[in-house]
């Protein structure tokens, strides 16, 4: 064999290892986060991730100031067409004191995409602040 026949497959074996990692890796933006709301208004969106199947969004310990319900809708992301809603659920358990201060709204049935949820409708508050927002 000569050394520029070697050369080259230590390269690509060189390579190879490099890429197969990133392969097996998970997806950094696969669903699975949590954050806060602070100071949201009717319209406000979360950060857009991929998903696909079903999607579990679940708030705990809303500011109450009145609060009643939120009205939350999740949306697909298409790029360069209008983005469909795909479901609103109204959450009115997380202004109840801990351990109850928990609402989740499950959406079922949904193809691989990317995802985010906006606030539809606020009952009794002009804003929402949310300590944790779970997505699964």
């Amino acid at each position: 064999m000569t050394m520029k026949r070697r050369t080259g497959r230590i390269a690509t074996l060189a390579c190879g290892a490099a890429v197969l990692p990133l392969l097996m890796a998970p997806s950094a933006s696969a669903a699975s986060w949590s954050s806060t709301i602070r100071d949201w208004v009717v319209g406000n969106e979360s950060r857009h991730w991929d998903d696909e199947g079903s999607i579990t969004v679940t708030f705990q310990g809303c500011d109450p100031r009145g609060l009643k319900s939120v009205g939350v809708r999740i949306w697909e992301d298409v790029s360069w067409n209008p983005d469909p809603k795909l479901g609103l659920r109204t959450f009115t358990q997380c202004t109840k004191p801990y351990p109850d201060n928990f609402s989740k709204g499950t959406w079922s049935g949904l193809g691989s995409g990317k995802y985010y949820f906006k606030i539809d409708s606020l009952s009794g508050a002009n804003t929402l602040s949310v300590y944790k927002v779970y997505v699964r």
